[in-house]
C-alpha cells in the first residue's frame, strides 16, 4: 500500500489530507520517510530523513516556499 492509505487513525487520515494541500514534492517525501523509517533502527531512519530532507532543498518548490515565507505571502507550489 502507498504511504497515503496506512494511515489507520481517524487523526492520521486528517494529517496526511492536510500533507496533501501543501507542496507536493515535501508531501510525498514526508510521507515515504515516515512509510520506511516507522520500524528502522535510529540510524537507518535518520539516514532516510536526510535522503529525503536532501532530495526536496534543491527544489523549486523549496525556493517558493522560503520565498514566500520572508514576503509573508501563501506559496504557489508547483510540484517541481
Amino acid at each position: 500500500p502507498s504511504p497515503t492509505t496506512t494511515s489507520s487513525s481517524p487523526r492520521g487520515r486528517e494529517s496526511a489530507t492536510s500533507l496533501a494541500s501543501k507542496a507536493p514534492i515535501a508531501a510525498q517525501n514526508i510521507l515515504q520517510a515516515v512509510d520506511e523509517g516507522m520500524n528502522a533502527q535510529l540510524d537507518d531512519a535518520l539516514n532516510i530523513e536526510a535522503t529525503s530532507f536532501g532530495k526536496v532543498c534543491g527544489t523549486n518548490d523549496m525556493k517558493e516556499g522560503t520565498l514566500a515565507f520572508i514576503e509573508k505571502r501563501k506559496p504557489i507550489f508547483k510540484g517541481n
